[in-house]
């Protein structure tokens, strides 16, 4: 009997090894696995700051091992130094028109050499601090985006949201904007009206996103052309695909449809086991989602949240929530590091 029972459940063990054999090799992370990839490894309540109290956080990113740069969120936004081991959080620079002061920044990012740039679209310049903080130059940019987003390159700065352009670069040695990509028949317009997208580099690539393109632009530096990557998770975004329909949104009309129409809030860079990656958060109706893409636009990792995404750096993503606090509300930043 026991021979006759081995005969009936070889086939069986045969095609399962076959079929182990012959699968291709599973990806390092499938869509749908967050918590796998990322590691919650800070939250933080933000002490209260008497003068200019912390209402919100718009961005995050890290100055060093131990603090933290962010822009409050709101019409008054600041720029705070946070430092993770003390708690101690203090501002950096004020309200104003003079050499490192803001009316309005948008987009901060710290450089391979450690300085720290921030947009002002209120003042329509790049302002740029050395390690310690303290003032050393800025860009006068006619920014028109309400969130002008901008990335270092080797020679050149890239800048999303200036002119009636998508991209433009700034020669830091002849201290020229060149024109990369203009508009043509995107959808400038709705980045006029909408803060979303951005611009990354990743070694000579330029990538880049508006605010309702389903895609990616992919610019070689030094390359004349540009490819479109498209990511298998964005073609249900039927609606961002219809150009005719897009370029009539307004900001009320985009309220009526938010849920047919998906916005990209933020286009940012992670590292996942040192490999570049995209972090793409996305509204769509009431969902807030985070997509976790590789640079060929295979979607990695999808999380639904519900507080408030802060940005990411390096090997770690931001987000920060509000809590009830007897009566009180406290600032909750959390920071997860990737796996």
């Amino acid at each position: 009997m026991k021979i006759i029972m081995y005969i009936n459940t070889l086939p069986f063990v045969l095609i399962v090894l076959y079929l182990s054999a012959c699968s291709p090799e599973k990806d390092a992370y499938e869509p749908g696995t967050f918590e796998s990839i990322f590691t919650l490894t800070g939250e933080f309540i933000l002490p209260d700051y008497n003068e200019n109290p912390v209402e919100g956080i718009h961005l995050t990113t890290r100055l060093n091992d131990s603090e933290l740069l962010f822009l409050t969120s709101g019409r008054n936004r600041r720029l705070f130094l946070f430092n993770e081991k003390d708690r101690v959080l203090r501002q950096i620079g004020r309200q104003g028109q003079g050499p490192g002061e803001y009316t309005m920044p948008a987009f901060i990012l710290v450089t391979d050499d450690g300085r720290i740039a921030f947009s002002d679209a209120g003042a329509g310049r790049l302002t740029i601090l050395d390690p310690e903080l303290h003032y050393m130059d800025q860009i006068n940019i006619p920014f028109i985006s309400p969130s002008p987003r901008f990335a270092f390159g080797r020679e050149k700065i890239y800048l999303h949201g200036t002119f009636d352009k998508n991209l433009f670069a700034y020669n830091k040695s002849d201290e020229v904007l060149e024109e990369i990509f203009s508009s043509d028949e995107d959808y400038f317009e709705m980045n006029r009206r909408f803060d979303g997208g951005g611009v990354i580099v990743v070694e000579d690539t330029i990538y880049w996103v508006n605010s309702f393109e389903p895609w990616i632009y992919r610019y070689p530096v030094g390359d004349e052309s540009f490819t479109r990557i498209v990511p298998e998770a964005w073609k249900e975004f039927t609606l961002n695909h219809d150009r005719s329909f897009a370029r009539t949104i307004t900001t009320k009309q985009f309220n009526r449809v938010s849920d047919q129409l998906a916005k990209l809030n933020r286009f940012d860079l992670v590292y996942i086991n040192g490999s570049p990656h995209f972090a793409v958060a996305i509204q769509r109706g009431n969902d807030r989602i985070l997509h976790i893409l590789n640079t060929k636009g295979k979607l990695i990792s999808e999380r639904y949240y519900e507080s408030w995404y802060a940005g990411a750096s390096g090997s770690e993503i931001y987000f920060s929530d509000v809590k009830s606090n007897n009566g009180d509300f406290d600032i909750v930043l959390k920071v997860y590091s990737v796996r």
